[in-house]
């Protein structure tokens, strides 16, 4: 995962000092740094949030591209969802799982995302 990490930054830190600080460049930097945080997951996320409310740090050009973290995040995918749901609702007898295997899984697009969950609507039959 650090090599991600440091694989993902670098690519985007290595265009910052080629590109320099002309504006057109500087409004495609932010977008490749928004990019770069949601595909490194809900931590780089929150971090991009935090950035963006940072206007004594950051140009307006990075301000406005961060602040698209906090109400435009892209749903990670339904598997993954599932997956992490039924590992919390691992026990057997989970009247949840038991739900979430009798629906057939998961919509497959969620009601809302953020950056640390996703709302799916699921009916129940009994709970």
């Amino acid at each position: 995962r650090l090599f991600e990490v440091l694989m993902r930054g670098g690519h985007w830190i290595t265009d910052v000092m080629i590109r320099g600080g002309n504006l057109v460049s500087e409004e495609r930097l932010a977008v490749a740094l928004r990019v770069v945080l949601m595909d490194l997951g809900p931590t780089f996320v929150k971090i991009g949030q935090f950035l963006s409310s940072r206007v004594d740090l950051l140009s307006p050009a990075y301000v406005a591209e961060l602040r698209l973290l906090t109400d435009s995040v892209s749903p990670f995918p339904v598997k993954e969802a599932e997956a992490s749901l039924l590992y919390e609702w691992r026990d057997v007898g989970s009247p949840m799982r038991s739900e979430l295997l009798r629906e057939g899984g998961l919509p497959p697009q969620p009601v809302a995302a953020a950056s640390l969950c996703q709302v799916y609507k699921l009916e129940t039959a009994s709970l």
